[in-house]
């Protein structure tokens, strides 16, 4: 008998980032390894995403999308809290297969749980008022889902021990690394490049990238003060920050020189297919952010030939590999002379681009699927076993 699988989709959005194209890409994959005798059941707001997969589409309020901001956040939460239980229970489902960190904060009998949590939690609870409700939200909440739950995936072994530090029940914490869209990122020149660059006003080779400017803890500004460095020391490098939360790019370019915030170019969104483009025509991609459970930037860019400085911390050394430059991303300096060796030594970017392409090649979206597949059943044999002793909590 195969396996009735319920899929906590909410976060899909027309214009999906991080999570959002991790659940895209892992459901597709999943329809494609599963048996045949199991079901696949999706419950999102943006069934469009996956209108042309083999699984059964339920539409749940457009306004759990993560487009809608805060009150999209709050509108997962109260839904997944509300009409997803009784979706779980109507639908008898074996297991409830949360693609983000939104669950059940309890058991539901005869359903094993499973949580995803692919955001670094130290940056929750360390900067709480950076994100005030996910603060909240993680140092509250999130231990009754990790309770309720028969497993926990995220996607570097580091936070796998994050999470094991902070809510214990390691014994049920699996980790698999994220894939990344083999079609799109990849290092030879599409003819569309040009146009693409020349719609965000750039040029090929005359530009520093990086991407998800978001909070304090992406560090850009360490890395604003590198371009500085740079601009001064006479190599006219513009910097490119594609993906970033305006308000706080705004603020930390306003503490930089009139030369850097003319040097700058940033854009809220940038569609994947662009995206790719950049990467290809970058000088280099740097991501010194002070914390990351994966870093999905690093490996796009590493499989577009683009070579890639990132910080000396958390997951970045663990995914990268040897395919980048580290510095200590404190340091701007240190920033600016890793850019700077790339810059001016031909022999320096060639070694990366290829340590770069070799390592991209370890990552992909098949491999994820197949350990979350092995996952949700671990999950329903651990949860049968343990029915036996004591039925869940909500029947």
């Amino acid at each position: 008998m195969g396996l009735r699988i319920a899929v906590n989709a909410s976060i899909l959005g027309e214009k999906p980032t991080g999570q959002g194209l991790y659940t895209t890409n892992v459901i597709r994959e999943l329809a494609e390894i599963k048996s045949s005798a199991d079901s696949l059941t999706l419950f999102t707001g943006f069934p469009e995403a996956l209108a042309n997969c083999d699984v059964e589409l339920v539409s749940i309020p457009r306004v759990v999308q993560p487009s809608f901001g805060r009150i999209g956040g709050v509108s997962r939460f109260l839904w997944s809290q509300s009409a997803l239980p009784a979706h779980v229970r109507r639908g008898k489902f074996d297991v409830l297969y949360n693609t983000t960190h939104h669950g059940l904060p309890y058991r539901v009998a005869n359903t094993a749980q499973v949580l995803t949590i692919q955001s670094d939690v130290e940056v929750t609870l360390r900067f709480p008022s950076q994100h005030r409700l996910q603060h909240i939200y993680f140092q509250h909440f999130v231990p009754f889902l990790v309770n309720a739950s028969a497993a926990v995936i995220t996607n570097s072994e580091y936070a796998g021990h994050v999470l094991e530090r902070v809510y214990g029940d390691g014994g049920k914490v699996y980790w698999a690394y994220n894939g990344y869209d083999r079609d799109a990122f990849q290092p030879t020149a599409d003819a569309k490049d040009d146009a693409i660059l020349a719609r965000y006003g750039l040029r090929s080779r005359s530009f520093v990238l990086t991407v998800n400017a978001s909070y304090p803890h992406k560090n850009t500004e360490s890395l604003l003060r590198a371009v500085e460095v740079l601009r001064a020391s006479g190599r006219p490098i513009h910097l490119c920050i594609a993906g970033c939360r305006r308000a706080y790019v705004d603020d930390v370019l306003r503490r930089t020189t009139d030369d850097v915030r003319a040097a700058t170019t940033a854009w809220s969104y940038i569609p994947q297919g662009d995206l790719a483009a950049l990467y290809r025509s970058a000088v280099c991609f740097v991501l010194p952010s002070l914390h990351e459970s994966f870093g999905m930037p690093c490996v796009e860019a590493m499989a577009s030939g683009c070579p890639v400085v990132v910080a000396k911390a958390s997951a970045l050394p663990e995914v990268c590999a040897d395919g980048a430059l580290y510095v200590d991303p404190t340091d701007p300096i240190a920033l600016s002379d890793a850019v700077q060796s790339i810059v001016d030594n031909p022999e320096v970017a060639a070694r990366l681009r290829a340590s770069g392409l070799r390592r991209a090649r370890d990552f992909s979206w098949r491999a994820m699927a197949e350990r979350v597949y092995e996952i949700l059943h671990l999950a329903v044999r651990d949860q049968r076993a343990g029915s036996a002793s004591s039925a869940g909590f909500g029947t």
